[in-house]
């Protein structure tokens, strides 16, 4: 995990996990503290011994799948877990469990209610062909204090209006007709508007009882934050309404898209690795041929790199692969995908319109190369390996197959050099 990753997560509040198939933890954050644990408290431990009992059953995959087995489950009907094993769409999101703090004495009042997101990791195992489930990833944030502030709100009414005009989360309640007729400061602050400006009047934001989505508002200086809003009906002076709860959930958005780019490129280069182009190639090949487009994939390897690493050292061996990805990411288009896949390897899959455009490309990178060597940046010479699989449109071929292809070109180009 890359040093900005780390130092994102020590000023993150929610939480970030990492299960390995057995459900045991391989990493979790820093912001485990506010329980009362340390990271090293729960690492290696499987994830249930901070779980409430009365909830283990219902979150944890190895008692809730069985009972699904055999059947058909819809987004609403499937089983949230803590442990998920789906990823993407169906994902587990919105879980709401019970987490025991470190020295609790084991009263439901003592735990932290949480929200978990997770999802599953799967990526192909050495020597197989097919994907195999690695574990899981997750956050989850504390929310303790807004269901007992939701609570009290049915049972107590105006009698906890302070307290909730004080709450750093936004609170906005709606009326039947569509209308705010409570807002508190915080929403106040995130909607950068006055009291006129929202109580009495229509939001642009259609609110729907029972729905958790995530919002984008525009302050007045131009700044874009991110809200999570969670939406529940209530009885507002015996009339029902809308309670609106939202909190600022721009930082979290930032580390999602973080933790995303650190899942599919490599730290070095900025390149996707190895998991993130093969995934990406898989894609687009079946898109470029349903198009009827031609392509190449390029196989590339830097010319001595362990050389370079016993006689100058590892960061000038990290110089001469940041020049080379750099001369691959003038060469190629946005639209091309760029991988780093090995220590010295280097992929590219793009669209061409001709076989003849690969060629040019190539020789373009090799003269990106000599440029670096006349202009002597680094104290050694700078060379690649390069092979060229083309294929036409109609020609139906894996990305494995295209792989070991441009893979075979460039050792038969490697060897002509020795």
């Amino acid at each position: 995990m890359d040093l900005k990753f780390k130092q994102l997560m020590e000023h993150i509040p929610d939480v970030l996990y990492e299960l390995d198939r057995e459900g045991r933890f391989t990493y979790i954050s820093e912001g485990i503290r506010f329980m009362g644990y340390k990271a090293e408290d729960l690492e290696g431990k499987h994830f249930s011994v901070m779980i409430h009992p009365d909830d283990i059953e219902r979150v944890d995959g190895y008692f809730v799948l069985p009972r699904f087995k055999g059947k058909e489950t819809g987004d609403e009907t499937a089983p949230k877990l803590f442990n998920e094993r789906r990823s993407g769409d169906r994902m587990t999101k919105n879980l709401e469990v019970r987490i025991i703090p470190k020295n609790a004495q084991g009263s439901g009042e003592d735990c932290f209610y949480v929200e978990v997101h997770s999802a599953g990791v799967w990526d192909k195992a050495p020597n197989k062909d097919a994907k195999e489930y690695f574990g899981a990833v997750g956050i989850f944030r504390d929310i303790t204090r807004r269901l007992r502030l939701e609570e009290h709100l049915k049972s107590t009414g105006k009698e906890l209006m302070n307290l909730i005009n004080e709450d750093p989360d936004g609170v906005v309640v709606i009326g039947e007709d569509r209308n705010v007729v409570f807002a508190n400061k915080s929403a106040f602050a995130m909607f950068d508007k006055g009291y006129g400006d929202i109580v009495g009047k229509k939001l642009e934001y259609p609110f729907k009882p029972g729905e958790i989505s995530e919002i984008e508002i525009k302050k007045k200086n131009g700044e874009v934050i991110v809200v999570e809003s969670i939406v529940k009906s209530v009885l507002w002076e015996d009339k029902g309404s809308i309670l609106v709860s939202l909190r600022d959930h721009t930082q979290s958005v930032k580390l999602r898209e973080q933790l995303r780019q650190y899942t599919v490129t490599d730290e070095l280069t900025g390149l996707y690795n190895r998991r993130g182009f093969l995934t990406l190639a898989e894609q687009q090949l079946k898109l470029f041929q349903r198009r009827g487009e031609n392509i190449c994939f390029i196989f590339m390897d830097l010319d001595g790199l362990k050389l370079i690493n016993d006689e100058f050292g590892h960061m000038k061996g990290d110089l001469a692969l940041l020049e080379v990805s750099s001369a691959i990411k003038r060469t190629f288009r946005e639209s091309d995908i760029l991988g780093r896949i090995g220590g010295d390897e280097f992929t590219v899959f793009a669209s061409v319109a001709e076989g003849n455009n690969a060629i040019m490309l190539v020789n373009r990178i090799k003269t990106c190369m000599d440029i670096l060597n006349v202009k002597k940046i680094l104290p050694f010479k700078l060379s690649v390996s390069i092979g060229v699989t083309n294929i036409i449109a109609t020609e139906i071929r894996t990305v494995q197959e295209l792989l070991e292809s441009a893979d075979r070109k460039m050792y038969l180009e490697k060897r002509k050099k020795t």
